[in-house]
C-alpha cells in the first residue's frame, strides 16, 4: 500500500485537531532524527485505527484516511461536498460547497490541467486543508 491516496501528514494532523476519528488503515509516524514522517499501512487488515486510541504519543502518530474518507466526513459532519471532475481536454476541476457561517452556500474551487497524480493529491490537499481553515 503506498499513500498516493491518502492525505498529507500536515492534512492528517489537522483533521486530528477538528476531531476525525474514523477507523483508517495506515497512519504516519516521526521518528527521532527525520525530517520527514513515516507512513505506514496497518498490517491487520481486520484491525484499523482511529485517532483516539493512538492519543498523545512520542512519535506523534496520526491516522491517515484516504481521500474518500475525508470527503465522506466533510458530507456527515459539516454538509462539505469535496467533487473532483475531469473534463475531455485533461482539465481538473476541484471543488469544494458548503455553507458559511451565515448560512449561505460558498464554494472553493481550484481548476488544473492534468500533469500527474502527485500534483492533483497535493492540491487536493491543499483544498481539503482550506475547508479544515473554514470550520
Amino acid at each position: 500500500m503506498t499513500n498516493d491516496f491518502f492525505v498529507s501528514y500536515e492534512t492528517a494532523l489537522k483533521l486530528k485537531e477538528k476531531g476525525f476519528n474514523e477507523p483508517c488503515f495506515a497512519y504516519y509516524r516521526e521518528l527521532l532524527g527525520s525530517k520527514e514522517p513515516i507512513f505506514h499501512a496497518n498490517k491487520d487488515k481486520n484491525k484499523p485505527m482511529i485517532n483516539s486510541e493512538l492519543g498523545e504519543n512520542k512519535y506523534n502518530m496520526v491516522c491517515a484516511p484516504n481521500i474518500i474518507q475525508v470527503k465522506n466526513w466533510f458530507i456527515d459532519n459539516y454538509d462539505i461536498n469535496i467533487n473532483v471532475e475531469r473534463d475531455d481536454v485533461n482539465i481538473l476541476y476541484i471543488k469544494a460547497r458548503f455553507k458559511n457561517k451565515k448560512n449561505q452556500h460558498d464554494c472553493i474551487s481550484m481548476i488544473y490541467t492534468i500533469h500527474d497524480i502527485h500534483h492533483n493529491l497535493l492540491t487536493i490537499n491543499m483544498l481539503i486543508q482550506e475547508c479544515l481553515r473554514r470550520i
